[in-house]
């Protein structure tokens, strides 16, 4: 076991909708800017590089490198409205409605974004990992939670996102 706050500092959870992965609905290549995402990001404008993972059961990882783009919309007369702009194809190609989104900043500010598909493997090993999920809190900080994590599920994670450059 290892202390979870020296893995990852916090980490969101969203489950995606046709209008963040449909091409033929989507407006643009974002994710909705949802409370926990702010919880995550804060309010400023910002760029953050992120290594973007897609998880499906039975299938190898596809990963890549991208930036993410964090910014209010500022429409008139709504309140405060967020989006996180994605400059990969991978949501596009692998992704679909009802898939889980897992934003995870790590403990030396790197980021993952690792999309699941609905109800594997892979979203209850998510979910186990990070104590995020659909039915639990959609965001932790754990920098302010103290708790602990099975190093055998962190170098799983690790080596699925290709990060296996993390060690204790």
């Amino acid at each position: 076991m290892v202390s979870i706050a020296l893995v990852f500092s916090r980490a969101a959870y969203k489950r995606l909708s046709h209008y963040e992965v449909d091409r033929v609905v989507a407006n643009g290549h974002e994710f909705q800017g949802v409370k926990q995402f702010r919880q995550l990001l804060g309010t400023e404008r910002r760029v953050v590089e992120c290594r973007f993972a897609h998880l499906k059961d039975g299938a190898k990882p596809v990963l890549d490198d991208a930036s993410l783009t964090w910014y209010e919309v500022g429409r008139r007369g709504r309140s405060e409205e967020y989006r996180a702009y994605f400059s990969t194809a991978l949501v596009w190609n692998f992704a679909s409605a009802g898939d889980c989104l897992f934003l995870i900043e790590l403990e030396d500010d790197r980021h993952v974004a690792v999309v699941v598909q609905a109800d594997s493997d892979s979203e209850n090993m998510m979910q186990t990992l990070l104590g995020i999920g659909p039915n639990w809190e959609k965001f932790r900080n754990y920098l302010e939670l103290p708790g602990e994590v099975d190093t055998e599920l962190v170098t799983e994670f690790f080596h699925l996102v290709g990060l296996s450059d993390w060690s204790l």
